[in-house]
């Protein structure tokens, strides 16, 4: 592999000494110092360094077209961050990519937004893969991360581990006999199956460790949550559900339903989210809230904070949820 293929933008920088940043510039004829000017083109000559798609996409003017990356359009929480993120400021356009969870499609994306001369991008990340770290790197637009944790770029997360612990305590403190946990696979999104999960395993626990918990993953969609439940039953009956989201936890109701079971007389039942969806199932859900539009704007504001570099260094945003009572458990312990 020849140097050209090797070589990226932040290898440039420092062998010139100088920051991504002042690259990006002098490959897009900005204003930087001759002194720079003339390093970068040293090293260029020297590497036989070739632009890739990013940087050869990227122009001086910054247009009023802002990317947003998702891993599911078919989501509540997705709808409510949306709604935050084109409320913030109705001047800006958004151009809306589904990634379907896949790296590729996210670095498909990535490409085609640098193209269409995004002032920046909001990636809102299931997961960051050394890949999509990789390429992210590479990216001279600027980047806010929605969902996870990053130290490299300013994101805005919820606190997953302290509502997992929250409602662990609250289901803990009801002496469920036994305990069904629909989760999910922590590769498939970090935050809610591996933060959420243990804040929840741990909050349970404490609450009364002679509990029995026992856990079934699952994925995202409400069908398939609906299926798990129903395979869970067929083993054991539980006096108990906790679905790490609202959507799997209107699939357990629906489950429940066609197992003619009654909540919350029978089984109890609550989700994460606190979305519409909580709201218009039967019976309205027991769920934590997080505010999920409000983050949406708040993500935007911070893009445009990176993009007029009003930010010293990284900046984390983190939003707790609250836990609110709906008719899927019972008010009063019987």
């Amino acid at each position: 592999m020849s140097n050209k293929e090797k070589l990226t933008i932040n290898d440039i920088a420092r062998l010139a000494g100088v920051s991504k940043s002042t690259v990006s510039r002098y490959l897009n004829n900005g204003p930087i110092s001759s002194f720079k000017k003339a390093k970068i083109a040293e090293v260029i000559e020297k590497t036989d360094y070739q632009p890739n798609v990013f940087a050869q996409s990227i122009r001086q003017n910054q247009s009023a077209l802002v990317g947003v990356l998702v891993p599911r359009l078919n989501s509540t929480v997705m709808t409510d961050l949306l709604k935050g993120i084109d409320q913030y400021d109705e001047r800006t356009q958004l151009l809306i990519v589904n990634t379907y969870q896949k790296d590729q499609r996210v670095i498909s994306a990535l490409k085609t937004m640098a193209q269409q001369n995004v002032s920046g991008i909001i990636y809102s990340a299931a997961r960051l893969s050394s890949e999509l770290k990789a390429t992210l790197d590479e990216v001279p637009m600027p980047v806010v991360i929605y969902g996870q944790d990053s130290p490299t770029y300013s994101h805005v997360v919820m606190d997953d581990y302290e509502a997992g612990f929250k409602m662990g305590q609250f289901v803990g403190s009801k002496t469920p006999k036994n305990t069904l946990l629909l989760t999910i696979n922590p590769q498939v999104d970090e935050a809610v199956g591996k933060l959420r999960y243990e804040g929840f395993k741990l909050g349970f626990t404490q609450a009364n460790n002679h509990q029995v918990l026992t856990e079934e993953t699952t994925t995202f969609a409400q069908a398939d949550a609906k299926e798990a439940t129903l395979v869970a039953f067929k083993k054991k009956q539980y006096d108990f559900i906790v679905a790490i989201t609202d959507t799997i936890a209107a699939g357990a109701l629906s489950a429940l339903h066609e197992l003619n079971l009654r909540v919350p007389d029978d089984v109890q039942v609550v989700g994460f989210g606190g979305t519409s969806l909580a709201n218009l199932v039967t019976p309205a859900l027991t769920t934590i809230k997080f505010p999920y539009q409000e983050a949406g704007a708040m993500a935007m504001n911070l893009l445009q904070k990176v993009i007029h570099k009003e930010l010293s260094a990284v900046h984390e945003i983190k939003l707790k949820g609250e836990l609110h009572l709906g008719e899927s458990t019972k008010q009063l312990d019987s």
